[in-house]
């Protein structure tokens, strides 16, 4: 799947595009979000420059190397960018698991399932993964929620490289 150009998805509401440098100002935002230091991590981006760099490792990067990666979130109404959805490979598991993220203003509205469910249907029905993982801090109740709700199972917890504190894994396969 290498070099190949990710599909845009849209739902009733969004839209979910690959990611650019001009992208930096709300990778800033959203990497920085207080919810998302707590439950996903600090990835360090202090600056415009640490933001494209991180944009174009770990966004771009992904869709070239391996043909799927984070999205944009964005409102298809105004293309206002709300969050990050879409599945990450990792060196350590041979599945993808689906990542989101949303800035605090535009979380409990129902956009993290829509994306989450539009990613999923993509991963299976056109990418043909048959298994997709989410990984989960233990203590972020509502993720958890809204990947049961997409029809996740609790697999096991894990320490994974690089965390001293386990994580949650769950699976769904099709």
């Amino acid at each position: 799947m290498a070099d190949k150009k990710l599909e845009t998805l849209e739902t009733e509401r969004l839209r979910l595009r690959e990611a650019t440098l001009d992208d930096a100002t709300f990778a800033l935002s959203i990497y920085n979000d207080p919810a998302f230091l707590e439950f996903i991590g600090d990835k360090k981006l202090r600056t415009l420059d640490d933001a494209r760099s991180y944009i174009a490792e770990n966004f771009i990067g992904s869709y070239r190397v391996y043909g799927i990666g984070m999205l944009i979130v964005e409102l298809k109404d105004g293309g206002e960018p709300i969050g990050v959805c879409g599945l990450v490979k990792r060196p350590y598991f041979e599945e993808p698991d689906i990542g989101f993220a949303f800035l605090s203003d535009y979380t409990s509205k129902g956009y993290g399932y829509e994306a989450a469910l539009t990613s999923l249907e993509h991963a299976t029905t056109v990418q043909g993964h048959k298994c997709v993982q989410a990984l989960v801090s233990p203590h972020n109740v509502r993720s958890i929620g809204l990947i049961e709700k997409l029809g996740f199972r609790f697999d096991r917890d894990e320490i994974l490289p690089g965390n001293e504190n386990p994580t949650k894994i769950f699976t769904i396969t099709t």
